[in-house]
């Protein structure tokens, strides 16, 4: 008898560590989307800017109805756009955010399907489910690794969101578990 309340005991401390990991999978991959749809707008935002200045200058060097220091200015002006354009690489940014992204989503998505397939059959053991945590915990570390940095955008989200003295320790709400555990009304 008590080897199965310690074989519960274990399975319930899987199924937390599990539900944490997909908490922190989601916040992850939707902070990812995020930021590249902000750098997709940003790549969008200059380029229409400099193909609306380079009208502008075409229809002044054709009819000749602006003057000179405006079209000198509209140049320059276009010039620096093409260079912060150059130098942030906004286009670049948003296909390497939203790769990290999809890389985060469908591991939140196969450890969903831990939680929903695995941790409620009774047939599979703790080892296993176990060993599928630490597959998930380690392929999310070195996600962590290999991905694009945007804990700044991670954590002004996180203060937002709970709040400033949420961010010394950082956990899973009861409405977060509620949302994954499929109970939320």
């Amino acid at each position: 008898m008590e080897t199965s309340n310690k074989d519960d005991d274990r399975r319930s401390m899987l199924e937390n560590k599990t539900i944490e990991e997909i908490v922190s999978l989601w916040y992850t991959y939707n902070q990812l989307f995020k930021a590249a749809n902000f750098q997709r707008h940003l790549s969008r935002g200059i380029s229409i800017s400099i193909v609306s200045l380079g009208g502008i200058l075409s229809y002044g060097l054709i009819w000749d109805e602006i003057s000179h220091s405006v079209m000198i200015a509209l140049a320059v002006l276009v010039s620096v756009l093409s260079a912060l354009r150059t130098a942030l690489r906004p286009a670049e940014k948003q296909r390497e955010l939203r790769d990290a992204a999809n890389l985060y989503k469908n591991l939140c998505e196969e450890a969903q399907v831990l939680l929903e397939l695995d941790l409620s059959n009774a047939q599979t053991s703790n080892g296993e489910i176990e060993a599928s945590v630490r597959e998930i915990n380690e392929k999310r570390r070195q996600f962590n690794k290999d991905t694009p940095d945007v804990s700044s955008f991670w954590y002004h989200y996180v203060k937002f969101r709970k709040g400033s003295d949420a961010l010394e320790e950082i956990s899973v709400s009861d409405s977060e578990r509620a949302v994954v555990l499929g109970q939320d009304t």
